[in-house]
């Protein structure tokens, strides 16, 4: 029996689920490591409940349809999120360098004084 590790993208249909299987592998002239996936039309039974983007174990099986061949074994147990980080400051560094500096601030003062005694 085939087993594979995706995630669910599609729950439209009773009893199915697409779930999406990547490959990850090395070009054998290129080295460069790319990524290939495949959609799989797999059966539910009616204990698992499933919510889309969750991790899944399915199994190959003999064909319950024209394109079902594979069946849903068990979700797999995924780690709880990391906690989002604070928020320090509420101005970007963009912004914080379009700001004008307290020099500049003074020579601005000094010219338009001059510019009101003309």
């Amino acid at each position: 029996m085939k087993t594979l590790t995706g995630t669910v993208v599609s729950l439209k249909n009773k009893n199915t689920a697409a779930v999406e299987v990547e490959n990850r592998f090395q070009h054998p002239l290129y080295k460069k490591y790319l990524r290939r996936s495949k959609k799989y039309a797999c059966q539910v039974d009616e204990g698992i409940n499933l919510t889309l983007g969750q991790k899944v174990t399915i199994v190959s099986c003999r064909p319950v349809s024209k394109t079902k061949a594979f069946k849903v074994l068990a979700p797999t147990k995924t780690a709880k999120a990391a906690p989002a980080p604070e928020k320090v400051s509420s101005e970007t560094p963009a912004a914080k360098s379009k700001t004008k500096t307290d020099k500049s601030k003074v020579q601005d003062k000094k010219t338009t004084k001059k510019t009101k005694e003309k």
